[in-house]
């Protein structure tokens, strides 16, 4: 943070992902007055910094459950704080906005893509092409942008591929079909599935059940009839990425493989219907 986000944030202050943080911080952490801490913090974060770890890209077929989890003590923990808010974003990286991708436009068009665009219907994987200056957009803030996106350059001058990474949570339309219509993407049902491999040619997930008492914490279907395919000229099946959590059995937690989801991203029939 710079400190010039609201009035009262000093300079140098950091926000750290609630759901990464111990349950009873207040004991562990006592806070201090802003106006007397910078010396102190600054002394504290040189001696307990850490070397940062990189993100290792995936080679070939590859179990998801080889991927470092994000782990968090508790569940139900992000219900009130979205996600879009604590992820940040840096010069160079690619990010999804959501609704719109003003900053990127499709690069290989099919009879559906070009479809689907003419109805401005935002497209999740496929090939992209970084868009010219007459298109540039301007952001006042991070809050447009919902979860970092990682794009492989194809080798081509500013293009790049986005497809679905091992371990990630999609939204998937169900019962998708290449001569989907408009009226079909509007009455669509969804499925949540975790990508759990990968070929040249196709995609393998795997399909999520939710846990009954919680709200958007989920767990991975067993079963080969929980395992399904996606092949590449398919990959419009994918409707959007799920920011989410891998949950621990720390503290208490009975959890452990769960997978708490970001309500934000969440489509709404999985959600709870409040009562009137």
């Amino acid at each position: 943070m710079s400190g010039t986000e609201r009035e009262g944030i000093p300079e140098g202050s950091l926000e750290l992902d609630p759901a990464g943080l111990p349950c009873k911080l207040e004991e562990s952490f006592p806070s201090v007055a802003p106006e007397c801490s910078s010396a102190k913090t600054q002394e504290c974060d040189t001696r307990h910094a850490g070397p940062s770890s990189a993100k290792s890209p995936h080679k070939g077929s590859v179990s998801a459950r080889e991927r470092q989890d994000t782990t968090c003590m508790n569940a139900e923990t992000v219900a009130k704080t979205p996600m879009e808010e604590t992820s940040g974003h840096k010069t160079g990286t690619a990010g999804s906005t959501g609704a719109d991708e003003d900053d990127i436009c499709n690069a290989e068009y099919g009879e559906q893509e070009k479809r689907l665009l003419q109805e401005e219907r935002p497209i999740a994987c496929g090939a992209f092409k970084v868009s010219d200056l007459n298109d540039m957009m301007t952001y006042s803030s991070t809050d447009a942008f919902s979860h970092p996106v990682e794009a492989r350059t194809t080798g081509k001058n500013e293009e790049y591929e986005i497809i679905p990474n091992l371990g990630e949570i999609w939204a998937v339309y169900k019962n998708w079909s290449t001569g989907w219509t408009a009226q079909d993407y509007e009455k669509c049902e969804y499925e949540l599935v975790e990508i759990f491999g990968h070929t040249e040619s196709s995609t393998e997930v795997k399909l999520l059940r939710k846990l009954d008492g919680y709200n958007v914490v989920f767990m991975p279907c067993k079963g080969e009839e929980s395992v399904k395919t996606i092949r590449k000229d398919e990959y419009l099946k994918f409707s959007h990425q799920i920011p989410c959590f891998h949950l621990t059995d720390e503290n208490g937690c009975k959890l452990r493989g769960a997978l708490e989801l970001d309500p934000f991203s969440v489509p709404k029939e999985f959600l709870p219907t409040s009562s009137k």
